[in-house]
């Protein structure tokens, strides 16, 4: 256990890094356009191996250089290859959208790298300033030419396009209202962070705390009764389809009377829905069900389970000593994520119970209570299949990164066992539910990356081999028009915060973000309206604390120069531009495509006020 604790794993990790990256550069340089941004086909296995090697004796060289440099240092090594390699793929991007997803994915770098030139700026000049200035020089760079780029010519290519390239706008007539209020939504956070500890905001309304959470109560209370009374109408007025909710609502009549999952809808022969998905969970809603045995039940249900989140969001804000106005402002983003709320919107699913169980599994790994731990990762294994995934990401934040949150030797090695038997029943869980699956069940929906799998008879594994040949086209993948557009909207309904981390551990809890909503080819995975960011905006909320409780703990560094000003001035900058730009071309776009979302955007509305 002495060793084990001994072993720096976020150098380790870092290390990782940093080698493929630096094999992915040259492999980018060496591939053509084809292959770095449209289509995986022409992929080999012999190529895999030669990428590897390459990889492991890079990492095997910087591995025995890293025990004689500081982690600070290989940070900036870090940032400096990391955006060296996406600078290569902006430049070289056949349309905006890859160049604004490249963007995006940069500022965590830039808040990297700011804040170590800051810190050294006076003191240390050493090498990790320079490389972290370098960096600032590159992600600089990155905003010039995503500037430059708005009306950019998209390439004229005809070849295969499986990752769904497409010069479509990323704004539209349908859309801008909701981008707009995103910003304001965005603005307004980013301003509350940036006063907040420097002017003791929050402390002034210490008298009137009691007020504070009767306003939040009451906007929890509205959210919830509005929402329910609006899914409630959509069941009577027949507008509800039966995919999910009337394989849903017949599932839970089988339960109430026989225990059993047994439908008829969603294979059109009876079969269980544990064969489709295995979703033990609902079990806990049945007691509810038995009571009041009505579909409508089914669309309250959920939204209350969501609502319990403010819960876990309030003892873990608590946990990290924020002030309670700014607790009381995270519940109310979270309560009111657009996100959260559209995944509602495709009434009942499992996925629903994945917010408040992964912010209580989170808690309670931060408090290092094992007992509860086991319970509530069991319950979120219990959600479905691939919440596995969720659970595994968590255990390995915890692994690499929350560990250097701890100082006391203990706490490191409880951190230490309980990491990684989070990580342990994770991995074994899922497995063992896939096998299930593939034995008795209809398989899991592995079809849904083919888009990813260059090697589809190797068959999950075959992602993993393309993803690691080609980050370049999973970028590329990520960032279509319409995953750009949802990407900031989530990030803008949270101030863009979880992106202002300064520890790259912290990143580790986007990767659902990246597999549940922006890898896939699957439309509905990435659009708001269905279920998909359930999880993922949960872990984006996560990340929102992890990096308020570090902008609470910041003493002098900031007190002459604050970074998070300087940025919401360049975010706001960049923003108003792109906005304008994008807003004004779309308005010639595709009159006809408009017209029609703009009357289903109407009748919605009307329906909403006739409720």
């Amino acid at each position: 256990m002495k060793k084990l604790l001994k072993i720096d794993t976020s150098k380790l990790f870092l290390t990782l890094v940093i080698s493929f990256f630096l094999m992915s550069i040259w492999f980018f340089l060496k591939n053509g356009i084809e292959r770095n941004y449209f289509s995986i086909s022409s992929l080999t296995l012999v190529e895999l191996k030669s990428q590897v090697l390459v990889f492991l004796i890079v990492f095997v060289i910087l591995f025995l250089v890293s025990f004689k440099l500081s982690k600070p240092l290989l940070s900036a090594i870090f940032s400096l290859v990391y955006l060296a390699f996406i600078c290569l793929f902006v430049i070289n991007s056949p349309v905006f959208s890859l160049v604004l997803g490249g963007l995006i994915v940069s500022v965590p770098i830039l808040i990297l790298s700011l804040s170590t030139v800051i810190k050294n700026v006076k003191n240390n000049r050493d090498v990790t300033f320079w490389l972290s200035g370098l960096a600032l020089l590159l992600f600089g760079f990155l905003i010039v030419f995503t500037l430059s780029s708005i009306n950019m010519e998209p390439l004229d290519y005809s070849g295969a396009n499986t990752s769904l390239i497409s010069d479509n706008p990323i704004l539209n007539e349908w859309r801008l209202d909701f981008f707009r209020a995103s910003v304001l939504v965005g603005l307004t956070l980013l301003i509350v962070y940036v006063l907040f500890g420097r002017s003791g905001l929050g402390k002034s309304l210490f008298k009137y705390e009691k007020y504070l959470w009767i306003i939040v109560g009451g906007l929890v209370l509205f959210q919830v009764v509005s929402f329910s009374v609006m899914m409630v109408y959509r069941v009577k007025a027949f507008d509800t389809p039966t995919y999910d909710f009337g394989i849903f609502t017949q599932m839970f009549y089988s339960m109430k009377n026989n225990l059993t999952m047994v439908t008829t809808l969603e294979r059109s022969v009876p079969m269980s829905h544990l064969l489709v998905h295995f979703s033990p969970i609902y079990y806990l809603i049945l007691p509810i069900f038995r009571v009041f045995p009505f579909p409508e039940t089914l669309q309250v249900v959920p939204i209350i389970i969501v609502a319990l989140g403010v819960v876990p969001v309030y003892l873990i804000g608590k946990h990290f000593k924020l002030s309670n106005l700014i607790i009381a402002i995270s519940m109310i983003v979270y309560v009111f994520h657009p996100a959260l709320i559209s995944s509602s919107f495709y009434d009942l699913h499992e996925n629903a119970f994945l917010p408040p169980l992964l912010l209580f599994l989170f808690y309670f790994m931060i408090r290092q209570d094992v007992g509860l731990t086991l319970i509530f990762l069991v319950l979120t294994l219990f959600v479905k299949e691939d919440a596995a995934v969720y659970t595994f990401v968590l255990g390995l934040y915890f692994l690499v990164g929350y560990k250097n949150e701890l100082s006391d030797k203990k706490a490191k090695a409880r951190n230490l066992i309980l990491s990684l038997l989070v990580i342990c029943l994770s991995a074994g869980y899922f497995v063992f539910v896939l096998r299930y699956l593939e034995t008795f069940g209809e398989q899991a929906m592995f079809w849904r990356y083919d888009n990813l799998n260059a090697y589809k008879d190797l068959n999950t594994i075959g992602i993993v081999y393309t993803v690691f040949q080609n980050p370049s086209y999973l970028l590329a993948t990520m960032f279509s028009p319409d995953k750009i557009y949802s990407l900031v909207i989530v990030l803008f309904s949270l101030g863009m915060i979880p992106l202002f981390s300064k520890k790259f551990e912290t990143y580790l809890l986007l990767i659902p973000l990246v597999i549940f909503n922006l890898a896939s080819a699957y439309n509905y995975q990435h659009q708001f309206g269905y279920q998909y960011y359930f999880g993922s905006t949960t872990f984006l909320i996560i990340m929102m604390l992890l990096v308020l409780k570090d902008r609470n703990q910041e003493k002098e560094v900031f007190a002459r120069f604050d970074i998070q000003k300087v940025l919401f001035m360049v975010l706001a900058l960049v923003v108003v531009t792109v906005n304008g730009s994008i807003w004004i071309d779309t308005k010639s776009y595709n009159v006809d495509y408009f017209a029609y979302h703009k009357d289903v955007y109407i009748e919605t509305k009307a329906f909403l006020v006739g409720i």
